[in-house]
């Protein structure tokens, strides 16, 4: 195992620099390709939106056996990016690549709006790094029903993907327990008085709203790639799917065998025996026709 310092202990090696971030991104390219059989997992956490321009990131971003985690700090950049008379201009003309990002969301407002800002950095992160995939989870204010940040995931292999989602799947009861806990705690010292019943039972259902949001649009990419017409591999309807947050290949696999059930959708190289499918094998998919999925 490698981590960033040039001493080593038991089998890990590291590396630390003194410094600016992005003034060592080529010692840090160069620590992540090195050894027989390199593999740099990179992530990113700022304590803002400046210090890590897409430009200047770009060489890292593009060490071919490589994963990266960035740490968008939604709630601040939600709250500035639009503002273009600000002394912070620069730093989001930085952190997008270049002056264009804010026609992306032109018009829209709330987390509609935001999950496009979102989007928007996703999709320059992807090219940027030739990327397959780059999607976020959401982590929550812990005492309020709004976002605190996003992690943004990339990565070039979709088992990458599935597993970013599994993990977020499991992770998800454990944020909706540690939000309720602190909204408790906060109602607590307010009044000073003990509640009736047990901080899950108290909490709101925002985080189900959101990953019925989420589903709802994952649900709409994959039916409307199926309505194009022909086959479609299994695993292009993966990648579709879990581009959303809160959404994972169990969930996919659940809306296809649905819609499959009610013969709107058939399953094609499925060999003896075999009734799920699998990003393995030559699985696809196609649309019979009827009502839309």
């Amino acid at each position: 195992m490698r981590g960033l310092l040039g001493q080593q202990f038991a089998s890990v090696e590291w590396e630390a620099y003194h410094g600016v971030f992005e003034a060592h991104i080529r010692e840090a390219c160069r620590f992540a390709e090195e050894g027989p059989q390199p593999f740099a997992f990179v992530f990113i956490d700022p304590t803002g939106w400046t210090g890590y321009g897409l430009k200047a990131i770009t060489p890292l971003l593009r060490v071919r056996r490589s994963e990266v985690l960035i740490n968008f700090m939604t709630k601040d950049i939600t709250r500035f990016v639009d503002d273009g008379e600000s002394s912070a201009l620069q730093s989001f003309i930085d952190l997008f690549g270049d002056g264009t990002y804010r026609e992306a969301w032109r018009g829209l407002a709330d987390l509609d709006r935001e999950d496009r800002i979102v989007e928007v950095y996703c999709e320059r992160v992807l090219k940027a790094g030739s990327f397959a995939h780059c999607a976020p989870t959401v982590v929550l204010n812990p005492r309020h029903d709004r976002t605190c940040y996003h992690l943004v995931y990339a990565t070039r292999s979709l088992h990458g993907l599935i597993a970013f989602r599994d993990t977020e799947r499991e992770a998800t009861p454990e944020q909706r327990e540690a939000r309720a806990e602190a909204k408790q705690r906060e109602r607590l010292s307010k009044v000073g008085q003990f509640e009736m019943f047990d901080a899950p039972v108290m909490e709101t259902s925002y985080m189900a709203e959101l990953q019925q949001r989420y589903h709802h649009k994952a649900r709409a990419a994959v039916a409307s790639r199926l309505c194009e017409g022909g086959e479609v591999d299994f695993h292009v309807l993966v990648s579709a799917a879990l581009q959303q947050p809160m959404t994972c290949l169990a969930d996919l696999k659940d809306w296809l065998n649905d819609w499959r059930e009610a013969g709107a959708v058939e399953f094609l190289g499925l060999g003896p025996g075999e009734r799920a499918l699998s990003v393995q094998k030559k699985h696809r998919l196609r649309w019979r026709g009827g009502r839309t999925p």
